[in-house]
């Protein structure tokens, strides 16, 4: 087997190490853009050419390895669709592992813009993939403007595995979304539990006008993002819905609209995405006491950051709330900040 490799990035002297390890590897030579032409450089006991990406078309290999985490960039500019085929990006290897640095590539995609490169599992490779497909679980419910319509990657595929916690510990309890929207978040619940109880909380009306003044006078949100939120109904989120036999959608304000079903009830599995203090704070008040013990509460807009129209909102009503809740009950609650766009943070039990 015959390798080019592009880049001398992080990963490079891993790279040179484990093709070193296979027999029937062949560095044929090694591509950085910047150089100026055919140079040697020494790597442990051998000695290699340095090329100008000018030279490639006239090499003969059979794969190119990027060790450059600018990847995209690279494919993108330089390799297009010409050695798709042949590409390999192990943007991290696990050097105890021979086969690592060589692991073929699938393609998925056409475009190499619309390619992300992620770990899959417990697989030392890299495939190039949609954010929709996993190499490990074939059921990935991702795919923005097909299945929840959500451009959240982190945010959906955290859901989707810690709603595969509950399934693999038989976690039992009912589930609720306080601030509903549309009901594509909602849809991923009941996807995949459609045999529990879903409580939905919304106005479908927008906010309530004297939280959302507040809100306003402390500079968390602004009336433009507020008038976001008014284009749904009730029909519009049942659109969504699995099992509508097991879905009971509260219209009005949060609290108010809770009934004595749910309150005999235990949950495992919460949603609060309000957007403002007092929800959240209720929301809070009345699901963690009910919280079965494995239960997870998702909290949207944590650490949330957004520019609308020309002013920063960060909807941080939504801390507060939380941190007024611990100082009222006495204790901290188990978080789990997220790296989701709008910084979500799970609290669990």
């Amino acid at each position: 087997m015959k390798l080019v490799l592009w880049g001398r990035g992080r990963d490079f002297n891993i790279l040179m190490m484990a093709a070193s390890w296979k027999k029937d590897v062949q560095i044929v030579g090694v591509i950085q853009s910047e150089c100026n032409g055919n140079e040697e450089f020494l790597c442990g006991n051998q000695r290699f050419i340095l090329y100008n990406k000018d030279i490639l078309d006239t090499l003969e290999f059979d794969y190119i390895i990027i060790a450059n985490s600018h990847y995209k960039d690279i494919i993108v500019n330089n390799l297009h669709k010409k050695y798709i085929n042949q590409m390999i990006i192990p943007y991290a290897c696990d050097c105890q592992n021979k086969e690592a640095a060589i692991t073929k590539m699938q393609m998925f995609v056409d475009n190499p813009r619309d390619v992300v490169v992620r770990l899959s599992g417990l697989h030392w490779g890299y495939e190039i993939l949609p954010m929709h497909f996993d190499l490990k679980d074939t059921s990935v419910l991702y795919e923005q403007d097909v299945f929840v319509e959500l451009a959240d990657y982190t945010r959906v595929r955290t859901t989707e595995l810690i709603i595969k916690e509950l399934k693999e510990n038989n976690i039992d309890g009912a589930m609720a979304e306080v601030g509903v929207f549309r009901g594509r978040y909602a849809k991923i619940f009941s996807h995949y539990f459609p045999e529990k109880s879903l409580y939905l909380y919304d106005t479908f009306e927008g906010f309530d006008s004297k939280q959302l003044e507040d809100e306003i006078k402390e500079k968390h949100a602004n009336v433009t993002w507020a008038q976001l939120f008014y284009n749904t109904s009730e029909e519009l989120v049942k659109n969504y819905i699995k099992n509508e036999k097991n879905t009971f959608i509260r219209k009005g304000f949060f609290p108010n609209t809770i009934e004595l079903k749910e309150k005999d009830d235990k949950f495992c599995l919460v949603s609060l995405d309000a957007d403002l203090y007092e929800p959240i704070l209720e929301g809070l008040r009345f699901f963690y006491p009910r919280l079965v013990t494995g239960g997870y509460i998702l909290v949207h807009d944590y650490n949330g950051l957004d520019i609308i129209g020309n002013e920063y909102i960060t909807l941080a009503g939504v801390k507060k709330a939380i941190k007024d809740y611990e100082k009222e009950i006495g204790k901290g609650l188990c978080k789990v900040p997220i790296s989701d766009m709008n910084g979500s943070v799970i609290i669990t039990k």
